[in-house]
């Protein structure tokens, strides 16, 4: 789920909260893989055909992600509404 909010909220910052208190604040960078989380845009990639689980790069500035398998680029808008 950190990595779901990492790649939509940029500069995000994550609260742990323990017994109804704050005990800590991180601030979430982008993740450099994604795995599981983003469904590929190109409808002949082999995770779109058979039960595989979904596996990108992904580039920090502009945020861009680049599929394992068949190496389809998608732009921060397409990873955005692409996330599983």
């Amino acid at each position: 789920e950190i990595n779901k909010i990492a790649l939509v909220g940029h500069g995000a910052t994550v609260n742990h909260i323990h017994d109804s208190r704050v005990v800590k604040k991180e601030k979430i960078g982008v993740p450099e893989s994604a795995t599981g989380i983003i469904k590929c845009i190109n409808p002949d990639c082999i995770t779109n055909k058979e039960a595989l689980q979904t596996k990108f790069s992904i580039k920090k500035s502009p945020l861009g992600a680049e599929c394992f398998y068949c190496e389809t680029k998608m732009d921060e808008k397409e990873i955005v509404s692409s996330i599983q």
